[in-house]
């Protein structure tokens, strides 16, 4: 493959990228013990409802069989099956796809990777291995408890990291850190071939490897468009550090403001303060880098709206950073928050960053 190929011409070949991995270059998986899979969950079976459904009830499909799968090699041979049998594969990690992607009423085999959800170092790549089906909080203790470090990724916990580090993966960490995939040493796909064959590939970010371009692909190209993901690794580039420290502790704050005194005025203000704050306070090497925050205007009939920052405590002056930001999106605003509140939490690796308040 021509390695000067742009991200949106790669994206638009979509499935025949994998098709032109060459065979000779494709790598074993590293050996998965003896466990759980395949089941094949079909709509006659009791478990079908419950294993059909994700995050969003909006889409529900049909497909003919849900496939759960606890390996590597169950995966080939599931891809194999759909096929050699003309279904449409859609891959499913936590389950936690917005839009219909996994619920297509196109898709025929829904392939279930939540069983494979092991997390640890492998010594032979010296980076850290992640399979799909792990949960980020997850990951994130697996991470802090043995080895001190984290990944930039989200805040829900219960997000499956497949489809996540698949789009990319970006968080709380991620103005300090970078996206998940700034991380990608190395990628396990699941491919099929120009003849129709599916097999496992290992691809790096070595410039040397003959399957450079589909790791490239997996820094931010999305999920589903290459093949199916068994395993990520991750390492740093370019640093004797093999991923970034862990938080020790947090220092958050909660800003909430009523709708009931919120002038059409003053929410302009707000929504102005924050988007100009982070235009002026983004560059790298910013003292600000390390701080995060969202604003979330819900709808009105919610009764208020608010603000959440995140920064780690062991910032130099992140209680002052924070202050300061506040008064900054703040800045010009009459209603006053019914709510303004800070605390720090000794807590394991940020993967307290969502619903722990």
């Amino acid at each position: 493959m021509d390695i000067s190929l742009n991200r949106r011409k790669l994206l638009t070949a979509g499935g025949v990228a994998a098709a032109l991995v060459p065979k000779a270059a494709a790598a074993a998986a590293p050996p998965t013990p003896a466990g759980f899979g395949p089941m094949s969950v079909r709509p006659t079976d009791p478990r079908y409802e419950s294993l059909l459904r994700g995050n969003n009830f909006r889409f529900v499909g049909r497909p003919d069989e849900i496939r759960v799968v606890g390996s590597t090699d169950q995966v080939v041979r599931a891809v194999s099956d759909a096929v050699r049998s003309g279904r449409r594969v859609a891959v499913r990690s936590g389950g936690h796809c917005f839009e219909n992607f996994t619920a297509d009423p196109a898709v025929r085999m829904l392939l279930d990777l939540a069983p494979m959800d092991a997390v640890g170092f492998d010594a032979d790549r010296g980076a850290f291995a992640v399979q799909p089906g792990a949960t980020l909080g997850h990951v994130y203790k697996t991470l802090f408890k043995g080895w001190g470090v984290t990944i930039p990724a989200g805040g829900c916990p219960d997000v499956g990291a497949g489809g996540h580090f698949a789009g990319g993966g970006y968080g709380p960490l991620s103005r300090r850190y970078g996206s998940v995939v700034d991380h990608l040493d190395a990628v396990e796909v699941v491919v099929v071939d120009r003849n129709g064959t599916a097999r496992a590939v290992v691809a790096s970010r070595e410039p040397d490897d003959p399957n450079h371009d589909l790791w490239w692909a997996h820094t931010g190209g999305g999920g589903g468009n290459f093949g199916v993901v068994t395993r990520y690794w991750l390492r740093t580039p370019g640093t004797s550090q093999l991923l970034p420290p862990a938080p020790s502790q947090e220092l958050a704050c909660l800003v909430i403001w009523p709708w009931e005194q919120m002038t059409e005025s003053d929410f302009g203000k707000l929504m102005r303060n924050f988007g100009t704050w982070h235009e002026r306070n983004s560059a790298p090497g910013s003292p600000y880098a390390g701080l995060y925050a969202i604003l979330m205007p819900t709808h009105r009939s919610a009764g208020s709206f608010q603000l959440f920052i995140q920064i780690d405590a062991g910032i130099p002056n992140a209680n002052a950073l924070v202050s300061a930001f506040v008064k900054e999106v703040t800045a010009g605003v009459t209603v006053k928050p019914i709510l303004n509140d800070r605390r720090d939490d000794a807590l394991v690796a940020f993967d307290h960053l969502a619903g722990r308040w």
